[in-house]
């Protein structure tokens, strides 16, 4: 019994210690716009879905940009250094991924994702993952 108890306790005192991801008070929405028009009055052609015209394959594109981390010195006694991490806007993904494809001479990318990749129960972005189909209208 009193083995018993004693695992009882140790239980309940470890799980307590553990680490908690605390919950937002407050509703967090994410959003992402991808403005295409300029790249449509170049006469560029985006789109998340496959082309349905005839077209001459270029490339398979797939990129991932990090961000930039930098440490700066704090006043704080607990936690000396805080952490910036750089921030990547929509606009910046979309020119990164377009200025690869025009390199290799497309005029269109299909099948587009662009997704942030989170540090694990964080909402750090560790990275962001661009891909998409680069084609050549016919």
């Amino acid at each position: 019994m009193k083995n018993t108890l004693l695992i009882l306790l140790v239980a309940l005192l470890a799980g307590g210690c553990s680490p908690k991801i605390p919950l937002p008070k407050e509703r967090i929405v994410d959003t992402y716009v991808f403005d295409l028009r300029k790249y449509t009055q170049e006469g560029f052609f985006i789109c998340s879905t496959p082309y349905a015209g005839t077209f001459d394959p270029v490339a398979e594109l797939t990129i991932q940009v990090v961000p930039a981390v930098n440490y700066e010195k704090t006043k704080y006694i607990g936690d000396p250094y805080i952490k910036i991490t750089e921030i990547i806007t929509a606009d910046e993904l979309l020119k990164t991924i377009v200025g690869e494809a025009k390199k290799l001479g497309a005029d269109a990318l299909v099948n587009l994702s662009i997704k942030p990749v989170y540090e694990p129960g964080t909402k750090d972005v560790n990275h962001y993952e661009l891909s998409g189909f680069a084609i050549k209208r016919k």
